[in-house]
């Protein structure tokens, strides 16, 4: 089975070079580079100012280094021009790489270029669920990369998912002292008990019930409490989907019984959880 593509694509501007080699050293799997750009890109008039065209031949010499670079390590790369209005262009050419390049990963890195452009892409990107990179200044006039990393498991489906939100619950409870620490978290067998007792499933059918507690016997208008139970697979597969989705990390337990696993929370998954409550009207834990 032939490797997945892994398009990188960047904005062109006059700093992409650096930034293009840090993305080639943190993604080894890049297979394809497209580089966006206006359409005045390569443009010239002898009407313009002068600092106008010196920071263009800037910008192409820069795009030109990342495709020599590129060249040594057999990467193609294309471009694509943008034209005003910039954000329905943007789209329309998002839309050509994606038929261009069926499943495959995208990631963009939108260091340089104009504003409008690197905004339209990074609006673009978080509705495709790609990773996004954006150079910032730091200390020193040293410039520092930043990662908008994009939640795999919307708000909006936590805030409506009971067992995630009490699977966030449980562990957002833990002490900040304790939550420093990498390999301190909750056990599977803990977790498992809290989401168990108030368990609901997606689809009823071929699930499990059992009898709950019933209210008193004699009383007028007594009722029976139907518990759904929640299998082992079930909340593996949970867990799994919370881990995958960035919100949860697991951390060997004490030998290699995946039930004696520990899990704890991340910073994604404490925002989505704070997000979660407020949209789901429940109290916030702290």
């Amino acid at each position: 089975m032939p490797p997945r593509e892994h398009i990188h694509i960047i904005t062109a501007g006059t700093d992409i070079f650096p930034a293009y080699v840090r993305a080639l050293r943190d993604h080894d799997d890049i297979t394809g580079t497209i580089v966006i750009a206006d359409q005045q890109f390569y443009a010239f008039s002898s009407r313009e100012d002068k600092a106008v065209q010196a920071a263009r031949e800037r910008t192409r010499n820069a795009v030109a280094k990342v495709r020599a670079h590129a060249a040594a390590l057999k990467i193609p790369v294309s471009f694509a021009f943008v034209n005003p209005p910039v954000m329905e262009n943007a789209r329309d050419a998002l839309i050509r790489i994606l038929e261009e390049h069926p499943g495959a990963t995208l990631t963009f890195d939108l260091s340089g270029g104009p504003k409008d452009l690197c905004m339209a892409f990074f609006s673009l990107s978080l509705w495709i669920g790609a990773k996004t990179r954006y150079s910032l200044p730091g200390p020193g006039g040293r410039e520092e990369q930043a990662e908008f990393g994009v939640p795999g498991i919307t708000v909006a489906n936590i805030a409506a998912n009971k067992n995630y939100l009490r699977v966030l619950e449980s562990l957002a409870r833990r002490p900040e002292k304790a939550m420093e620490d990498p390999v301190t978290g909750l056990s599977r067998s803990y977790l498992y008990n809290q989401v168990t007792a108030m368990y609901v499933p997606k689809r009823t059918r071929g699930v499990k019930t059992r009898a709950g507690t019933p209210g008193t016997a004699g009383r007028p208008g007594r009722v029976t409490i139907v518990q759904h139970e929640l299998s082992q697979g079930t909340f593996s597969n949970i867990l799994r989907t919370m881990a995958a989705g960035g919100l949860i990390q697991e951390c060997p337990g004490p030998d290699a019984d995946r039930k004696r696993s520990l899990y704890r929370i991340t910073d994604a998954g404490s925002l989505a959880f704070r997000l979660a409550q407020i949209q789901s009207g429940h109290p916030r834990v702290t």
